[in-house]
């Protein structure tokens, strides 16, 4: 959520008429690890507008999460299936 704000207030989005100027605003958009985005950095790639940010693989068993492993954006980022126009 924090990242369509930012989003928004970029684009100075009021409503439904501004919507492609919030898809341009977010398109290549980049943010750093802080309180607002406490997953890691996140990137939106314009080509296909994929994100990537650090994932986490864990478990639940009996109500409790187990971290396995931590995987960095970075290996997260493929080749675009796709452009938009």
């Amino acid at each position: 959520m924090n990242f369509l704000k930012l989003g928004m207030q970029k684009s100075r989005f009021r409503g439904r008429e501004d919507t492609m100027n919030l898809i341009e605003a977010l398109e290549g958009l980049e943010v750093k690890e802080s309180d607002d985005f406490p997953q890691g950095d996140k990137s939106l790639r314009k080509e296909d507008h994929q994100a990537f940010l650090r994932e986490f693989i864990f478990t639940v068993q009996n109500n409790k999460h187990k971290l396995l492993e931590t995987i960095p954006r970075e290996k997260t980022i493929v080749p675009p299936a796709c452009k938009f126009a």
